[in-house]
């Protein structure tokens, strides 16, 4: 079964109300699955304010509130928790500090939550995606006299994965055959932070 459930995730009441609702509609939780983002490229010293707040309010603040709210359920069940940070977390991107930064939080808040929960039963994970082909990549509007050059570094030497490579990591790592994985941060960026 599949049952949507459309929030703002932006505000932390929206992401305690989801959870309580999510586990409402099932048996339990089991999985949370924290893969919302968003991205807007800037120069930095042009970069608005609203733009720094939604970024990480999306894409770090929701990670640590559904985390808070959803833990009661999934050390219940023990369960797991497997954050998408980024390739954006381990190199300095140009024209995307905002989103750097909130997937740099990522990283370090699925740490954190491992080590303070490392005696519960639940299991506290991350992938780190370099690019993926999804619909928050091909909508990016780039500013006027970007430098390529810049960009290039980072876009990786094999194509964009495919959503579905994601996922099959995310599944894995919230599987039972990942049963002693916790604490760790998986690459799947087809080579890029390799060297």
């Amino acid at each position: 079964r599949f049952h949507a459930i459309a929030r703002n995730l932006s505000e932390p009441a929206a992401c305690r109300s989801v959870v309580e609702e999510a586990v409402r509609h099932g048996a339990g939780l089991d999985a949370l699955c924290n893969v919302a983002a968003i991205n807007r490229f800037h120069h930095f010293l042009e970069m608005p304010e609203s733009d720094w707040h939604a970024i990480l309010a999306v894409n770090l603040s929701s990670v640590a509130f559904l985390c808070q709210a959803a833990l009661p359920h999934l050390i219940a069940r023990r369960g797991c928790i497997v954050n998408v940070a980024s390739v954006a977390a381990a190199k300095g991107q140009a024209y995307t500090v905002a989103y750097c930064a909130s997937k740099g939080g990522i990283v370090q808040l699925t740490r954190a939550l491992a080590m303070e929960f490392v005696d519960e039963p639940v299991r506290i994970n991350a992938v780190a995606p370099g690019g993926v082909d999804t619909a928050m990549n091909q909508n990016l509007a780039f500013p006027e006299g970007m430098d390529w050059k810049k960009v290039k570094r980072y876009s990786g030497p094999r194509a964009m994965a495919r959503p579905e490579e994601i996922a099959g990591v995310i599944a894995f790592l919230a599987s039972d055959e990942a049963s002693n994985v916790h604490g760790a941060i998986w690459a799947v960026d087809g080579g890029l932070t390799a060297g």
